[in-house]
C-alpha cells in the first residue's frame, strides 16, 4: 500500500490558534513573532521556521499527508532537549495569561493527531500534543516525518 493512499484525518480544533490552518490565512498580513526556539506564530497563522527557511504550517499538513503516521519514541524527537529549554510558544517569559492559554491547548490536543517532524527529525508542528504525552508519562507519541520539505513561503 502506497503511504499517500492513507488520509490523515482532519486536524482537529485545538492545534493552531483557530485552526485547522486556514488557506486564506495566507492572504492576511499580520505581524509575524519569532521565537527563540525557531517557530514563529501569529494570531492568523501558523508557521515553523528553520532559521534559514519558513513554511507554512498548512503546507507541511499538506506534505504529511502523504505519510502513513507511525508510533515513535518520544526520543526521537532530535530536538526534544533544545525545545523543552526554549520558549517555544513565545519570544521570551510566558505571562500568566499565555501560561494559563498554553495549558488548556495541551490539556485539549489530541493526541489522535501525528506530530510532524522534519527529515532531521526536528519537529516542525505538534509541540502541545508532544507536551501533552511528556506531561501524561507517554513512551510514544504518532508522528510523520517528512523526508523532504515542502517549497518554503518566500523571503520578504
Amino acid at each position: 500500500m502506497n503511504p499517500s493512499d492513507i488520509p490523515l484525518p482532519p486536524l482537529p480544533q485545538e492545534l493552531h490558534q483557530g485552526s485547522p490552518p486556514r488557506a486564506e490565512a495566507r492572504e492576511q498580513d499580520e505581524e509575524v513573532v519569532m521565537d527563540t526556539s525557531g517557530h514563529q506564530h501569529t494570531s492568523q497563522r501558523d508557521l515553523y521556521s528553520d532559521d534559514q527557511h519558513t513554511w507554512d504550517v498548512v503546507d507541511l499538513w499538506e506534505a504529511a499527508s502523504h505519510y502513513t503516521p507511525t508510533e515513535i519514541p518520544l526520543t526521537e524527537v532530535a530536538d526534544l532537549d533544545r525545545l523543552l529549554d526554549s520558549h517555544c510558544w513565545s519570544d521570551g517569559p510566558l505571562s500568566v495569561r499565555e501560561i494559563l492559554e498554553h495549558g488548556d491547548r495541551v490539556r485539549d490536543a489530541d493526541l489522535s493527531y501525528p506530530i510532524i517532524l522534519t527529515p532531521k527529525g526536528c519537529i516542525a508542528d505538534g509541540c502541545h500534543r508532544l507536551v501533552k504525552a511528556l506531561r501524561t508519562g507517554q513512551e510514544t507519541i504518532l508522528a510523520v516525518r517528512l523526508t523532504s520539505m515542502p517549497e518554503p513561503l518566500p523571503k520578504n
